[in-house]
């Protein structure tokens, strides 16, 4: 029995059986002989909560199917009170747990008291004895110490260890652990608990529910069980999410990184330069004020950019970049075809597929990868880059015609205005209004779409394609002899001239020229012009001399006439009609 002290006194004598929960409790024990209260004493505080707790000793009980084995109890105190009788059968680790003997006829429990705190870690033990326990013959008797540990309730408690190594188990509800110093060991249960082990290398393992882990060392380890709710990590330093753990939060002001698992994960970023990966899953990954990299992984990712210099890699069609405006310098790293949202300044291809690259209304950084890459600006003044493999800048968006010289690098006019082209940039393809394309030294592509567009080649064996409307088409620009360029040049509809001139005359009067030429692959005797220098008699026309092309050979008359352009499949054609022009 247990009777409740009191400062209003006491009468002179109590009836144990008016012990009615208020002025004390009865204590029933399990089974018969089991003599449970063969010892009883105050336990001290052996569950760290700041409440006394009781152990009473059953040196009869029959435990593990050992007779007379032993059997002691610890009643956890409590402030929420007692019901008149307390049945030791009902004891569950929350209200309290048995200690069981271990040998038959040991009577464990026949002695059993507090032991203070011998192991100094500020909650109190117990010794328990077994007064003929055999460990070294004749009934020599054996004591047990068991150390206090701090432990929860069922309700949501504050549970905080010491600078030792504590063992701390939560039970139900919504619980907090704190291990502070020590490599601890901490058990959250099947609340919404928060574990945070301090400085050691700890042991934290939830249950079920939500459950926050705090990790501070390389040594902390979670532990967290399939479908036991949605859980979290905060971490102050680099780390990579085991199984079942669903989120993770970088905390602190260090550069740390952050990495999921095959889940679908939600990671925040802190304060600092971090790089989030979401592995495979649906990852979120939100950046902090750092200049981040957020990489989703195999997913269809969300990934949001914070404050600074942000990089997001894209390798699936349903990542999501979402950048706020004045947030930065972003750059989109990519792996297929992308465009650039909202917000986001500079776009990298990567990996050596060949991918296409688009950007948006602000001033774009684009970059082509390894392999044959069409890069649309779009509005803004962009700077084009295609690295290796033969590349092409796109204005087909642009709302005017445009004005593109690779010679020099430069556009103008409509999505050109602006733009800078490196020599990376071998290809254009214009508006579907009225475009200049002007090539460079290198073998050019130029389509002019529709429009009444001017192509112009420049040095190298160029392949231009007006498109629509009356196009001007020449294969190379002022100044160039057309040395070794042998240019494709096709007006597509509309009436188009063909501007050969004396681009093709190498200044070899004793060869043939065949090395150099422009070859008109659409030639209309009804729309087309063929603008040449000179006059009618400084040129003769014969069958193409190149094999595999039918057609009309232009050439210039010298010792050796000068092959200067081929009429492809079309013959029959008269120096002096009116298709032909001399300036």
């Amino acid at each position: 029995y247990v009777v409740f002290g009191t400062t209003s006194g006491f009468s002179s004598t109590l009836n144990l059986s008016t012990l009615n929960g208020s002025n004390g409790f009865a204590i029933n024990g399990i089974h018969s002989l089991d003599r449970s209260g063969t010892s009883v004493s105050s336990a001290g505080d052996v569950n760290g909560d700041g409440i006394d707790d009781l152990i009473i000793g059953a040196d009869g009980a029959d435990t593990n199917g050992n007779a007379g084995s032993g059997q002691s109890y610890v009643v956890f105190g409590t402030t929420s009170g007692f019901s008149s009788t307390l049945n030791l059968s009902s004891l569950n680790g929350a209200n309290g747990f048995a200690i069981n003997g271990i040998n038959a006829g040991d009577e464990s429990g026949q002695s059993v008291s507090s032991a203070g705190d011998v192991n100094g870690d500020g909650i109190d033990d117990l010794i328990i004895g077994a007064h003929f326990a055999d460990p070294n013959g004749s009934k020599s008797g054996q004591n047990y110490v068991v150390f206090g540990t701090p432990r929860g309730t069922g309700n949501s408690d504050l549970v905080t260890g010491t600078s030792g190594n504590d063992s701390i188990e939560g039970l139900t509800g919504n619980d907090t652990l704190l291990g502070l110093n020590g490599n601890d060991s901490l058990i959250g249960g099947d609340g919404n608990d928060i574990l945070d082990g301090g400085t050691g290398s700890d042991s934290l393992v939830g249950g079920l529910n939500n459950d926050t882990y705090v990790v501070d060392v390389a040594g902390d380890v979670v532990v967290e069980s399939a479908s036991a709710g949605i859980d979290t990590v905060q971490s102050t330093i680099t780390y990579t999410l085991g199984a079942n753990v669903e989120n993770l939060t970088l905390t602190g002001i260090a550069a740390i990184n952050g990495t999921g698992n095959t889940l679908d994960n939600l990671i925040f970023g802190n304060s600092a330069a971090n790089n989030l990966t979401g592995d495979a899953g649906n990852d979120s990954l939100i950046g902090g004020d750092g200049n981040n990299i957020l990489d989703g992984g195999t997913g269809s990712d969300s990934l949001v950019g914070g404050l600074n210099n942000d990089t997001y890699v894209v390798d699936v069609a349903g990542d999501v970049v979402v950048e706020s405006a004045s947030a930065g310098i972003d750059t989109v790293q990519s792996t297929i075809t992308y465009t650039l949202g909202a917000n986001v300044e500079n776009l990298t291809l990567i990996g050596i597929a060949a991918i296409n690259g688009t950007g948006n209304t602000l001033d774009n950084l684009i970059f082509g990868n390894s392999s044959n890459n069409s890069l649309t600006g779009g509005a803004g003044a962009d700077s084009l880059d295609g690295g290796d493999g033969d590349d092409t800048a796109v204005y087909s968006d642009s709302s005017s015609g445009v004005l593109v010289d690779l010679s020099t690098g430069t556009g103008s006019g409509g999505d050109a205005a602006g733009d800078v082209l490196s020599s990376n940039i071998e290809n254009l393809s214009g508006s579907a209004f009225d475009d200049t394309l002007i090539g460079s030294s290198v073998n050019n592509g130029l389509t002019g779409g529709v429009g009444a567009d001017s192509l112009v080649g420049g040095n190298g064996s160029d392949n231009l394609s007006g498109g629509d409307d009356a196009d001007t088409l020449t294969g190379a620009g002022s100044g160039d002899l057309g040395i070794g360029s042998i240019d494709t040049l096709t007006g597509g509809a509309g009436s188009d001239l063909f501007v050969l001139g004396g681009f093709y005359n190498d200044g070899n009067a004793t060869t043939d020229g065949i090395a150099d030429y422009g070859l008109i692959t659409d030639f209309s005797t009804a729309l087309d012009v063929i603008q040449l220098s000179g006059v009618a008699s400084d040129y003769v026309l014969a069958a193409s001399p190149i094999g595999g092309i039918s057609g009309t050979a232009i050439y210039k008359v010298e010792v050796v006439d000068e092959l200067v352009g081929i009429v492809k499949d079309v013959s029959g054609l008269n120096l002096t009609d009116s298709y032909f022009q001399f300036i």
